[in-house]
């Protein structure tokens, strides 16, 4: 009988012919091709495709129309919307191939690396069923239809079943075809079937399990022998076992001792080969050969152990965007290149969202060190990813099978450390079946299959909703897994100098970041020379430089983009720095390594995987690395002259060996110009250690102003180990400053900080006997306080018209088409030691997060150029501002919406700020270029109900 079972790829050197390359290609729109018979060997297809790859690389004629998912909510509830060359319709392939004539005698098996999302197979016009078995290699035996030393027909129907695998191959850049190697081979009727290599690291040894597939009659007893290599020959090592019993299948294990054996790290990388030889006596029937490493990886309280020794998991996650192959490329040099790049930036480890990693990016991990998480693609998108939450029988059945598959074809691979079930599934919206597949059954599957990796049960069961819990107890019961991987509360909003990361308390696991950072910037208009000629469809970037043209701020795209990339930096390093800081995270998924097109540029690299401008791998590995100096910084960055400054260091090291005699130096600059310095002794550091020390960092009472660099570096028995560096602000302290006299106010905070300032319940009637008016509102009386000549300075919390956007950070994802994508800052002399810097850093974080930006499209046709701008969404540009100025009347407005007052008794920004804006608003070179009519002004006052 034949059938499509699924198999493990070995390496060995049995006879094969390779079917790459040039096959006969069709879409069928109508699916009438098994109706007429395709699969007939008579009959040909119209056009050609490449294999390995995907049709979706280019136009064909065959796809009509094409199927795209054009009007979505968001971009990624698309299945296609990312591609220039869209089309879900089924699809035919199909070509010839010749069977030596000597392969006589022997079992001939067809092979596939992969094929998606689903397969129907004809050889010679004989069908042999199809297969769900989309993210594993399957076979056919041919035996009993091969035509020897002739011309053979193989016939292939792609198609999109309601019950398939789903996950990233399947959101935004859907795509089918046969995307890894297609070939023949001679197999002898008795022959190595799979092998499974169970290591173990004390001692050094390596357990080989071999299953042994046909029919024995022979008297002479089967023997088999394993031969392990090290990768460069330097270690050879043996194991031999005999088998008395013939039969139909069965296995045997292989017990190897390997003493003085290497283990593999991201460190170490040290492969070795076991070569499995079978015997039918002295006759040799079938040998096979895989790699493997040898290592251990398990839990201990909070943390992960690689070999023993505490490792922090730095996952950049990667959601396989491929722009010029749209599929994976069947390349491991391919993939090489990227993890070299994401090593050198100090990321270890790395999961794609619901999918699995290729083989070839398997094998480029292995040689290099890079762990892996394998997530099942048991649903991302739409129905499927809701069906989890009630499961089907035909679901359930699909999932069992294909997390077999799955496993069994990546378990020999020492990179993958990890297994996740799925990902986002929701406890509490979970029924008990649902539970009982994904937080049980699917787990202890995994444990028999594969006892040498970690369980994810799934990455995220709470969604930012913790009420059931993040630990192992939930109310259908304890989950099986060995890691909890969730989103934090908070996490959307997530800003700089907002305490620790909140909703640990109850963790009873290894805490591991899930989706960490969140940060985006606005996409780069210069991407779109970039995407001609590859088939990805360019999303966002023609959209935001039409707003930007709408809104009238075209020239200022570029300088808008690099603020807005500035952000992404700054908050990334603060993020990625917060999560060391935690003594129960064991690591993050940050979020993401690559941007996902221009539509999400959340990625370290942009998604052509080019380095990061202005951002080297030095600079980004001080904050992800083994060992790694953190600033606790007590939530804030700026600092008043006079006295001590609160401010400590911490260390993190999860290096191979313990720091001894370890020293930090530290030194606070402004430019070249030494402020202070000093350094603190640390007896030693362990391995897994989380410490800290308070910095003894004392001002005078006088000194330089604005920016300054607090650079610390350590060192361990006088070798240099790591070093890190941050932005502090240092402002003069306002000590009962006198102001030119006149001025008023209505808000007590200031009456207070200012003798000299009147308070007043009311604006004045003119400016006769007040010259400035500081105020939180924006009513008649001090219109016609400016437009008779007075100077306001608005301090406006609602006094005008506001825009969306409360967060100082970008929005997650590009999500909507609002919202604060960074700011900018021209010179202007309101904003005292601020002045020359280009966007607000984290000095002005907690003056911005929390409050919305005043709408200066209020004003239009009147277009400010505002001192402060909130960056709008890429893809409307809304005019929106914290702090501008105009002429109305003949008076001045200097109106600000940041929060000085809440902020003013604790944060030496806010003081310092304020203080700037009342000598520019009190002085003599308060000249705005824009001017605002009565009318206009009245308008943006905010609208009654």
């Amino acid at each position: 009988m034949t059938k499509i079972i699924p198999c493990q790829e070995f390496e060995t050197s049995r006879p094969k012919v390779i079917l790459n390359g040039v096959w006969e290609f069709c879409y069928d729109p109508d699916d009438r091709g098994k109706k007429v018979r395709w699969f007939a060997p008579d009959f040909s297809l119209p056009e050609r495709i490449r294999v390995p790859g995907c049709s979706q690389v280019r136009a064909y004629r065959s796809a009509g129309s094409r199927l795209r998912e054009r009007k979505v909510a968001l971009p990624e509830h698309s299945a296609t919307i990312g591609l220039k060359y869209a089309c879900l319709y089924p699809s035919w392939y199909k070509r010839t191939f010749r069977i030596p004539a000597d392969w006589q005698g022997r079992e001939v098996w067809l092979h596939i690396g992969g094929v998606k999302p689903a397969v129907e197979i004809w050889v010679n016009g004989r069908s042999f069923g199809s297969t769900l078995t989309s993210r594993s290699p399957i076979r056919c035996r041919l035996t009993p239809i091969a035509k020897f030393g002739a011309q053979n027909t193989l016939a292939l129907r792609l198609y999109w079943p309601p019950v398939r695998l789903d996950g990233m191959f399947d959101c935004m850049v859907a795509w089918s075809g046969l995307y890894r190697n297609v070939w023949i081979e001679a197999v002898p009727r008795m022959h190595i079937g799979e092998i499974h290599v169970d290591s173990s690291i004390s001692p050094p040894a390596a357990k080989i399990q071999v299953s042994i597939c046909g029919s024995k009659t022979a008297a002479k007893p089967l023997r088999v022998v394993c031969k392990v290599t090290e990768q460069h020959g330097a270690q050879k090592f043996h194991g031999c076992a005999e088998l008395r019993s013939a039969g139909e299948g069965y296995r045997t294990d292989l017990p190897v001792a390997m003493p003085g054996a290497r283990l593999w790290s991201p460190e170490a990388p040290t492969m070795y080969r076991a070569d499995v030889l079978l015997f039918d006596g002295e006759t040799l029937l079938d040998e096979a050969g895989c790699r493997f490493g040898l290592r251990e990886i398990r839990t201990d309280g909070h943390k992960v152990l690689l070999n023993r020794k505490p490792i922090f998991l730095r996952g950049g996650c990667d959601d396989q965007l491929y722009p010029w192959t749209i599929c994976p490329p069947a390349d491991k040099a391919y993939f090489a290149e990227h993890i070299r790049k994401a090593k050198q930036y100090g990321f270890n480890y790395t999961k794609s969202c619901c999918e699995i990693f290729t083989a070839e990016f398997l094998n480029a991990a292995d040689e290099l060190g890079y762990l892996v998480c394998q997530e099942m693609p048991f649903g991302l998108r739409a129905k499927i990813r809701q069906t989890r939450l009630n499961p089907t029988p035909a679901f359930v059945r699909l999932w069992r099978g294909q997390l077999a598959n799955i496993v069994k074809s990546c378990r020999n691979h020492p990179s993958v450390v990890a297994y996740s079930m799925t990902s986002e599934l929701v406890v509490s919206e979970q029924s008990k079946s649902s539970f009982e597949i994904f937080q049980r059954e699917l787990p202890a599957t995994t444990r028999k299959l594969a006892p040498g990796a970690l369980l994810f049960d799934s990455t995220s069961t709470a969604q930012l909703n913790h009420s059931c819990g993040i630990g192992r107890m939930t109310p259908f019961g304890k989950r099986n897994t060995d890691l909890i991987e969730e989103l934090v509360p908070g996490q959307d909003p997530l800003c700089p100098l907002t305490g620790p990361i909140p909703g640990l308390e109850k963790v009873d696991l290894p805490f591991v970041l899930h989706e960490w950072d969140w940060i985006t910037s606005l996409p780069n208009p210069k991407a779109a020379e970039r995407y001609r000629g590859i088939p990805l469809k360019l999303i966002g970037v023609r959209e935001m430089i039409a707003a930007a043209r709408r809104e009238g701020v075209r020239n200022q795209l570029d300088v808008f983009v690099e603020c807005s990339r500035l952000l992404k930096h700054a908050f990334r390093k603060y993020c990625l720095e917060l999560a060391r800081r935690h003594p129960k995270i064991a690591g993050y998924h940050h979020w993401l390594i690559q941007d996902f097109m221009a539509h999400c540029p959340e990625g370290v690299f942009n998604e052509f995987w080019d380095e990061p401008r202005g951002l080297s791998a030095e600079e980004f590995r001080t904050y992800n690395d083994d060992t790694v100096l953190l600033l606790n910084d007590y939530d804030q960055r700026c600092f008043e002259y006079r006295g001590k400054i609160p401010l400590g260091v911490m260390v993190s090291h999860f290096g191979r060996l313990p720091l001894k005699r370890v020293t930090i130096q530290w030194r606070l600059c402004k430019d070249r110009t030494l402020l202070a310095e000093g350094h603190v002794p640390l007896d030693g550091v362990k391995c897994g250690a989380l410490i800290s020390r308070a910095l003894d960092i004392r001002l005078p009472d006088h000194g330089p102003v604005g920016k300054m660099e607090l650079r610390c570096e350590m060192s361990s028995g006088g070798r240099n180990v790591c070093w890190n560096r941050w932005n502090l602000w240092l402002v003069p302290k306002i000590l009962g400053a006198e102001l030119p006299p006149a001025v008023w106010t209505d808000k007590t905070f200031l009456a207070e900080a200012y003798p000299g300032i009147k308070p007043v319940k009311n604006a004045p009637k003119s400016s006769a006997d007040c010259s400035v008016l500081v105020t939180g509102t924006m009513d008649d009386r001090v219109i016609d306080f400016l437009v008779a000549g007075g100077r306001v300075l608005l301090l406006s919390r609602g006094a005008l018209r506001e825009a969306e956007g409360t967060k100082y950070r970008t929005e997650p994802i590009n999500y909507g088409t609002d919202g604060n994508m960074g700011t900018m800052m021209r010179a202007h002399p309101a904003l005292g030691v601020f002045n020359g810097e280009t966007w607000c850093d984290f000095a002005f974080a907690l003056l911005i997060n929390g409050i919305r930006p005043m709408d200066l499209s209020v004003f239009h046709p009147v277009r400010i150029d505002p001192i402060i701008r909130s960056i709008g969404h890429h893809l409307t540009f809304k005019d929106k501002a914290y702090l501008f100025e105009a002429r109305v009347g003949q008076g001045r407005l200097l109106a600000c919406s940041l929060k000085l007052e809440d902020q003013y008794a604790t944060e030496p920004a806010a003081r310092h700020l304020l203080d700037s804006m009342l000598r520019y608003v009190t002085g003599r070179t308060l000249l705005p270029a824009s001017r605002v009519s009565v009318e206009l002004l009245s308008a943006a006052r905010p609208q009654t109900p």
